[in-house]
């Protein structure tokens, strides 16, 4: 929504729509993870695990 309506309470409205706009993309960002390259990740972490016995993080 790119206009500011002039009726009263319409900010608030409109708040409500930035923060459902904000939370779609976090969404679709956390989504789009490809499901082969989110596996080959893990498989490495497990190997990483049983290897160093370390932590592994799911960034790494």
């Amino acid at each position: 929504m790119k206009v500011l309506h002039l009726q009263s309470g319409a900010l608030k409205h409109e708040d409500r729509i930035d923060v459902l706009a904000l939370a779609v993309d976090y969404w679709k960002q956390h989504m789009a993870v490809d499901a082969a390259t989110a596996e080959a990740d893990r498989r490495r972490c497990v190997v990483a695990l049983r290897s160093t016995r370390q932590s592994c993080k799911p960034d790494e």
